[in-house]
């Protein structure tokens, strides 16, 4: 059960613009490829993604789709929270009425 229909949508495209963008990067060359090494994922960020691909590309691939991810879900937030202080501001008003 989806319990904020708002935030489903940038939870789904986020994971999907993340998977396709790294996804054609890697295929068309610009990241190299990730080496196949098992690693623990509580590296830092950058690291991690330099770490798997053993190449700087992965770190800026990474740290890139985290600032995109930034920019995909602010409105999404930004809606939410509009929505949330309406509901607090009509809540206080019913309060004191």
């Amino acid at each position: 059960m989806v319990m904020n229909v708002v935030l489903i949508i940038p939870y789904i495209l986020t994971t999907a613009v993340n998977f396709l963008l790294a996804h054609l990067l890697t295929t068309i060359g610009l990241v190299a490829p990730p080496t196949g090494a098992t690693m623990n994922t509580m590296y830092p960020l950058g690291m991690y993604g330099a770490l798997n691909n053993a190449s700087w590309t992965g770190a800026a691939l990474q740290i890139a789709l985290v600032a995109l991810n930034l920019v995909i879900w602010y409105p999404f937030f930004k809606r939410t929270d509009a929505m949330n202080v309406k509901a607090e501001v009509e809540a206080g008003d019913a309060h004191t009425a």
